[in-house]
C-alpha cells in the first residue's frame, strides 16, 4: 500500500519537477505556469551590491534565473557612488541584459593649476591638455599628461606683447596643435609639437592675415588659410603659401586630394569638391545648397560630408560621393536640428544637441536616439568612453545620462560649481577636467569619476 502511495506521488510530481527543471514555475499573480526569465547585470566597477524589489541578492556581476514573467525594481550600489536603478521587465524565455552599468563616483571638485586659464584644448585621444595659465603678468603655455598628471612648463608669453592666443586646432596624427596669436589685430600663427615640446611660427602666414585656417584633415605637413576670398595652401615644408582656389570661398575641410569648400555667388550658395593634382585643384563639381541657410563645413567623417546650417540649427549630412547630382535633397541620409556635434571614439556614433535636446545617431544601425529634453539651454555634450553614457553640461551644473533606449534613463547631477567651462575627459573615463571657478578660486579643475 505504501508502494502504491509512493507511486502515485512520484506520478502526481514528476510534471511539475519536469516542468521546473526546464524554468517553468507557477505565476500565482497571473494564475498559470509560465516560462521564466533571466536577470544578467554587470557594472563598472565591480563588486556592487544588487538589490531587487528592495532585497540583497548578491554582488556585481550576477545572473538571476527562474524569475517569473513581470516588472522588477533593481537597484545597484556601491559606497561612495552614485547608485544605478531601473524598472527592468523580464520576459518569458528572455534574458535581460545590464552589462554597461557605470556607477559614478561622488567626488568633489579638485584645483590642479590656480589661476586664470586662457586656452584650454584635450587632444582627440583624450591623453593630454594643452593650456594656458595666466599669473604674475606672463601666459604660461603649458602641457598637462592626464595617465600620470605630470605637468611641463613649454613656453612663456608675455601678454603685452599680444591682444590673444587661441587654440586653433589638432593635426591629422593628433600630435602638433595649431595656435594662433592675435598681434594688432593681425593673426600670427604657431605649431606646437607635443613629442618635443618646441613651438615654431609658420613663416610668411603672419603677412597674409587669414581670417581661418585649418590643417589638412590627412596630413601634419599642409595647412589651408582663407584670406579674402581666396582659399591657400601652407607647405610646412618649404614655408611656402600658394593660392589653390580663387574662387568666393567662406569656409573648406581638405582631406588629402579632397577639398571640399563653400562659396557665395550673388545669391547662390554651392557645396564644392576639388580633386588635388600635381598641377593644383582640379575644376570642381558642385551641389547648389538653399540660400537662406548658414551654412558652416564640418570634418568629414568616412564616407560622409557634415554641413551645419548654424542660423537655423539645421544638420545635414551627406554622402561624400554625392557630387554625381547636383541636387542637395537626393544627397542628404541625415537631417536633423543641432547646433554643435561630437563623435564617438569608433567613429561610429554621432551626438548632437540643440539649446534644448540632446540626441544621438547610431551609423552601424542606422538608428536615432533621444537621449533627453530640457528646460534649460544645454552648454556642452560629450561621449563617455563606451558610448553608453553622455556627460553634459547645464551652466554650472555636469551631468551624466545613459544613452540607450526609450525606457527612463538614469541622469545624475555630478557636480556644480560657480563657473564651468570646457569639460573634457581622460581616455578612459576616470577624470573629468574643466576650466571653472569655486568660491574664489580659478584655475584648472579635475573631478574623478571611477
Amino acid at each position: 500500500m505504501l508502494y502504491l502511495a509512493f507511486i502515485a506521488v512520484f506520478l502526481a510530481a514528476a510534471p511539475l519537477i519536469i516542468l521546473y527543471a526546464a524554468g517553468y514555475r507557477y505565476n500565482f499573480k497571473r494564475q498559470k505556469i509560465e516560462k521564466t526569465g533571466i536577470i544578467y547585470i554587470e557594472s563598472k566597477p565591480a563588486d556592487a551590491l544588487i538589490y531587487l524589489n528592495g532585497q540583497y541578492r548578491a554582488n556585481t556581476p550576477a545572473r538571476f534565473t527562474r524569475l517569473l514573467p513581470d516588472q522588477y525594481s533593481v537597484k545597484t550600489e556601491k559606497d561612495g557612488y552614485f547608485p544605478w536603478q531601473k524598472e527592468v521587465a523580464v520576459k518569458s524565455n528572455l534574458t535581460t541584459f545590464y552589462k554597461d552599468i557605470v556607477l559614478f563616483k561622488k567626488s568633489l571638485p579638485i584645483i590642479i593649476a590656480e589661476g586664470e586659464i586662457g586656452l584650454l584644448a584635450a587632444t582627440p585621444d583624450g591623453e593630454k591638455i594643452v593650456y594656458s595659465l595666466i599669473k604674475d603678468g606672463r601666459q604660461e603655455l603649458r602641457l598637462l599628461t592626464l595617465k600620470n598628471e605630470i605637468d611641463f612648463l613649454i613656453k612663456e608669453f608675455d601678454p603685452k606683447l599680444y591682444q590673444k592666443l587661441e587654440f586653433a586646432g589638432w593635426s591629422a596624427g593628433r600630435n602638433k596643435a595649431l595656435l594662433s596669436q592675435t598681434v594688432n589685430n593681425s593673426n600670427k600663427y604657431l605649431i606646437l609639437d607635443l613629442e618635443n615640446l618646441e613651438i615654431k611660427e609658420i613663416p610668411g602666414a603672419a603677412s597674409l592675415n587669414f581670417s581661418q585656417i585649418g590643417w589638412d584633415l590627412a596630413s601634419d605637413n599642409y595647412l589651408y588659410g582663407l584670406k579674402g576670398p581666396n582659399l591657400y595652401r601652407i607647405d610646412l615644408a618649404d614655408a611656402s603659401a600658394k593660392i589653390l582656389i580663387a574662387e568666393p570661398v567662406f569656409d573648406f575641410q581638405v582631406q588629402g586630394n579632397n577639398v571640399y569648400y563653400l562659396t557665395k555667388n550673388a545669391n547662390e550658395l554651392f557645396l564644392n569638391k576639388a580633386v588635388l593634382n600635381l598641377e593644383g585643384a582640379q575644376k570642381p563639381k558642385k551641389i547648389k545648397l538653399p540660400a537662406f541657410a548658414d551654412y558652416r563645413l564640418l570634418p568629414p567623417e568616412a564616407q560622409y560630408l557634415i554641413l551645419l546650417d548654424e542660423k537655423n540649427q539645421d544638420l545635414s549630412v551627406l554622402k561624400a560621393d554625392s557630387f554625381a547630382d547636383s541636387e542637395i535633397e537626393k544627397n542628404i541620409v541625415l537631417q536633423e536640428k543641432a547646433k554643435k556635434i561630437a563623435w564617438s571614439q569608433d567613429r561610429k556614433n554621432l551626438l548632437a544637441w540643440t539649446d534644448f535636446e540632446i540626441w544621438t545617431f547610431d551609423f552601424s544601425g542606422w538608428q536615432k536616439n533621444l537621449i533627453t529634453r530640457l528646460g534649460r539651454p544645454i552648454s556642452q555634450a560629450l561621449w563617455y568612453p563606451g558610448n553608453k553614457y553622455v556627460i553634459y553640461r547645464l551652466d554650472r551644473a555636469v551631468f551624466a545620462i545613459e544613452a540607450g533606449g526609450t525606457e527612463i534613463k538614469n541622469d545624475l547631477k555630478l557636480f556644480e560649481l560657480n563657473e564651468i567651462e570646457n569639460i573634457s575627459l581622460d581616455r578612459a573615463g576616470k577624470n573629468l577636467y574643466f576650466k571653472g571657478q569655486a568660491g574664489g578660486r580659478r584655475g584648472l579643475y579635475k573631478v574623478e569619476l571611477q
